[in-house]
């Protein structure tokens, strides 16, 4: 991104309201942005060294970056990837994309130190005996802060059906096989990440992908909800056709913009994170079609 966060929220200001002042939804991530610059200055601090200290280093989460460029030289981690001329290649130049709006989503992690994150909120904002986070303040993060439309919401409720839907601070949330489901995607060019809170059933989940609009990352949150509460597995989200990646986009070459949008289920994604539907057997391809091979363990 070329542009400072500074100027970003210059430029703000000449950006028309899609309505009234809190009268509807409109997500948008220079929010987030703000909101972060706005705790760091409250703190007098800068918002790497408030997350880093109020949440990193109490749960250990050693590894996790706050931006793109503060990564290592030769760190090993995740390359975004996306299809380049019909084939799933790198993204060279995206590591640091968010870094001019780090709140809205900068951060670098692992599935162990997300699971640290998981327990955190699963345990009300307290770690090792100290209680990090008020209960008054942690209750309001799950709490519906505004109630969505369907045209709001994600197109998984076509599938799942809740009652409610609604936007906590940073939460969606709806209810789903009668309990309280809060969930959460990120996605950038080159990855995307889900992360759900079951809270009546001590139960969370995360879901990393580095590909770009890999959608059947709600289709596996699902599942194994299902699984972990032995309800049958919705027929529509045992090959998530249903959740498929109508927004996956070709890019015509290296570094070139974007095309329209595609049609239908892009079948590495589904081999990388269908994996036998969960029970291990390999899901490979080859050209456009899908093919599973047997396995002995």
């Amino acid at each position: 991104m070329d542009l400072s966060f500074e100027e970003i929220l210059h430029r703000l200001r000449f950006r028309e309201p899609v309505s009234s002042f809190r009268s509807r939804f409109a997500y948008n991530n220079v929010g987030y942005a703000m909101a972060g610059e706005i705790g760091a200055a409250a703190n007098g601090t800068t918002w790497d060294e408030l997350i880093r200290g109020r949440i990193l280093d109490p749960l250990a989460m050693t590894e996790t970056i706050t931006q793109g460029r503060f990564l290592p030289p030769g760190a090993d981690v995740a390359m975004p990837h996306d299809m380049v001329a019909d084939t799933l290649a790198v993204i060279e130049g995206e590591m640091g994309l968010v870094d001019p709006i780090p709140a809205a989503g900068s951060m670098y992690s692992n599935v162990e130190e997300m699971g640290r994150w998981i327990r955190f909120l699963l345990t009300g904002g307290a770690w090792d005996g100290a209680q990090l986070i008020s209960e008054t303040s942690f209750a309001e993060l799950l709490k519906p802060q505004d109630i969505l439309l369907p045209d709001e919401f994600y197109p998984s409720m076509r599938l799942t059906e809740p009652w409610f839907t609604g936007y906590g601070m940073g939460w969606f949330l709806q209810d789903y096989r009668g309990r309280k489901l809060a969930f959460h995607t990120g996605s950038i060019d080159g990855f995307v990440a889900i992360i759900g809170l079951m809270p009546e059933e001590d139960l969370g989940l995360v879901v990393f992908a580095n590909r770009d609009h890999a959608e059947l990352r709600h289709a596996l949150m699902f599942r194994v909800l299902d699984l972990y509460l032995g309800e049958p597995v919705r027929e529509e989200l045992r090959v998530p056709r249903a959740l498929r990646l109508d927004r996956r986009r070709a890019r015509p070459q290296a570094g070139g913009s974007r095309g329209e949008p595609g049609r239908g289920d892009d079948p590495v994604a589904v081999a990388r994170c269908l994996r036998g539907h969960l029970h291990g057997q390999p899901v490979r391809t080859r050209g456009s079609a899908l093919r599973a091979r047997r396995r002995r363990y």
